[in-house]
């Protein structure tokens, strides 16, 4: 099995990576990038896109059978509504033609709970948006990845997001799993359930909130 990967570098593609580089299914991983990354396993194939843009994603000589979109940003980081729109919109949804131009069997897109192209909140609506316009790139299974606030070590540090993270840790003991999934998701949930999905991943468009 090959997969394309687009996002690598962030917090759900940076633990992906390197659970598929551990499973004797996978025998490579391409990496879509801005930069080159610090890899060193021979699974790894990085396409460096020094003009990374919807153009040159979607026109990208490349192939795979299964491609994953863990891109993703905030309004805050990305500066703009549009700047988030480019990434969080444009962006994947020019990686979803790619797959389908690249005949790939399965697209996995992290997405986010609550994503609704009619909601009164920018960040759902954009979210609810780019799965409508995803969902009809025409692969014959796509998986869109919902989870809440992510739960897990990054190397960008977002000081509302810590602090919401402590207040979920600090509430595991007592609240109830449905409230639990809604205040966060731990980032090592969605690595288990895509990769325990790889050889089952079916025909369809698929939506995803539970991880265990």
């Amino acid at each position: 099995m090959e997969i394309v990967i687009i996002g690598a570098s962030g917090l759900v593609g940076s633990h992906l990576i390197n659970e598929f580089a551990n499973d004797q299914r996978v025998t490579c991983i391409k990496i879509i990038t801005r930069r080159l990354l610090n890899l060193q396993n021979p699974k790894f194939e990085q396409f460096v896109l020094l003009n990374f843009s919807c153009e040159t994603i979607e026109n990208l000589k490349i192939t795979g059978d299964v491609f994953i979109c863990t891109l993703g940003t905030t309004i805050k980081t990305a500066g703009s509504k549009n700047a988030f729109r480019l990434v969080d919109y444009d962006y994947v949804l020019a990686f979803s033609k790619l797959a389908k131009r690249s005949n790939a069997k399965s697209l996995i897109v992290n997405s986010s709970l609550g994503a609704n192209a009619n909601s009164k909140i920018f960040y759902n609506q954009v979210k609810g948006q780019m799965e409508d316009a995803v969902s009809k790139c025409g692969v014959e299974s796509i998986y869109f990845l919902r989870p809440s606030l992510l739960v897990g070590k990054r190397s960008e540090i977002r000081i509302g997001e810590k602090i919401a993270i402590y207040f979920y840790l600090g509430t595991q003991f007592f609240l109830p799993n449905k409230i639990k999934k809604v205040l966060g998701t731990r980032v090592n949930k969605i690595v288990r359930y895509v990769h325990k999905e790889l050889k089952f991943l079916q025909k369809g468009v698929h939506f995803v909130s539970d991880f265990e």
